[in-house]
């Protein structure tokens, strides 16, 4: 008989706890909708990036789905119960996590609008809206930072994430502005604002987060034991000056541009060793497709780092950090957090005479393969295309990633509507009977 499977959610409540799990859930959801835009924006602009357009509203639009949509709903989302299972504190409040999230979403998609439309009112009315909802995610998680009495690691990364996105979010009503031409006379651009908002961004947001959960959720999926945590513990005071290095390098470029991103590289290759640890030590060792994808996704973070120093231009490592490791590793995440998270709403109260499944039993290993193949290969191929310019491979990888990430949503929609007979996906009861 299947047996509830050690909780990585194990500080949840089935009462209160579900409501939570729930909110994740629609947290996530709607970050997944946001990354099919992103990549169907890449695909779309394929011969504009081909020939350098990089800067271009609607390549800038693009990266938004991806980065304020995708990455931050998802971080928002595992925040709804992570910062009970990892930090001991309170889950944030469901419901008003879930007027965040439709501020958050409804702010993207102005914000993006607003570039693609090159209107001022629209780029404002969103940045407005994605700041009142940062402002209440932050209000929920910082006293929880500072009561929290386990998980040291994962709240130092979180509290930097916080303070990167703060920078991020006030750089950005410049550079913003500035892009669309509506430059008001007393705001002025800070000199290297470019450089800093894609550190801050990628590496002292985003990047932050992916560590600050990955160090909680690999080792625990891996069930990885007596592994060391000296390089972790050696990168947390090289990434904490990554914000600060970030804000001087938008007003001061020289130096601290060169320092913020070689700070951002050596962290970089120490989190690689982390997780190579992790991985070493592991106890489960068969077929995961999460924590497959979050190593290829590390892996494309080497790989970033390395081909950075022989390609003139940087817009290619760029991108490779943005979908090869960040992407790509959430979605590793999705592969792991998104089954228990409904087998928890789901089944974590059985039904008299039912029996409840294994978590792993409501995904296919098969579709997890799948995609692992597809998305991987597509950011290859998509990568090289930059690097070389070429419209064609940028065209092939786009594709391959977007129909790795339909097949994601199969999982997802098979996850959330499996075909029931008692109460149970029909292929868990053949493999019960």
């Amino acid at each position: 008989m299947s047996v509830a499977p050690p909780s990585p959610m194990g500080g949840l409540s089935v009462g209160g706890g579900t409501a939570n799990a729930q909110e994740a859930l629609k947290h996530l959801a709607t970050a997944f909708g946001f990354f099919l835009l992103g990549l169907l924006a890449l695909l779309i602009n394929s011969d504009l990036l081909a020939s350098g357009g990089y800067r271009d509203l609607r390549v800038i639009a693009g990266v938004h789905f991806l980065t304020l949509g995708w990455l931050s709903l998802s971080i928002f989302g595992a925040l709804q119960v992570f910062s009970n299972v990892a930090l001991g504190g309170k889950p944030l409040n469901h419901k008003l996590s879930s007027f965040s999230r439709r501020l958050w979403a409804s702010g993207v998609v102005l914000f993006v609008l607003g570039f693609l439309a090159a209107k001022a009112i629209l780029f404002a009315t969103g940045f407005l809206l994605i700041g009142v909802a940062l402002f209440l995610y932050t209000w929920q998680i910082v006293p929880i930072l500072v009561q929290a009495k386990q998980g040291q690691i994962t709240r130092f990364l979180v509290g930097v994430a916080f303070i990167s996105i703060w920078c991020v979010w006030l750089l950005g009503a410049s550079g913003g502005l500035a892009r669309l031409g509506y430059m008001p006379s007393w705001l002025i651009l800070p000199p290297g604002y470019f450089p800093a908002h894609l550190l801050l961004a990628l590496f002292g947001w985003v990047g932050s987060m992916v560590i600050g959960v990955g160090s909680h959720l690999v080792p625990m999926f891996a069930l990885s034991r007596g592994n060391s945590s000296i390089p972790i513990k050696t990168l947390l005071p090289i990434w904490m000056l990554i914000p600060v290095t970030g804000v001087l390098c938008a007003f001061f470029p020289n130096p601290w541009t060169q320092v913020g991103w070689t700070l951002a590289a050596i962290g970089s290759f120490i989190w690689a060793i982390q997780f190579y640890f992790y991985l070493k030590a592991r106890l489960r060792k068969e077929k995961d497709t999460g924590i497959h994808i979050a190593s290829l996704a590390t892996l494309f973070l080497l790989l970033a780092w390395i081909s950075s120093f022989f390609l003139p231009d940087p817009m290619p490592f760029v991108a490779f950090i943005l979908v090869g490791w960040l992407c790509f590793f959430t979605l590793g995440i999705y592969h792991r957090v998104c089954p228990f998270l409904v087998w928890f709403v789901k089944y974590s109260r059985p039904e008299k005479g039912k029996i409840p499944p294994k978590v792993k039993d409501l995904t296919s290993p098969q579709i997890g393969l799948l995609t692992e193949f597809l998305v991987a290969s597509g950011v290859l191929l998509w990568t090289i295309g930059l690097g070389f310019k070429s419209a064609i491979l940028l065209y092939i990888g786009s594709a391959l990633m977007m129909v790795g990430a339909f097949c994601a949503l199969i999982q997802i929609k098979t996850l959330l509507h499996p075909k029931r007979k008692e109460g149970l996906p029909s292929w868990i009861l053949q493999k019960n009977s």
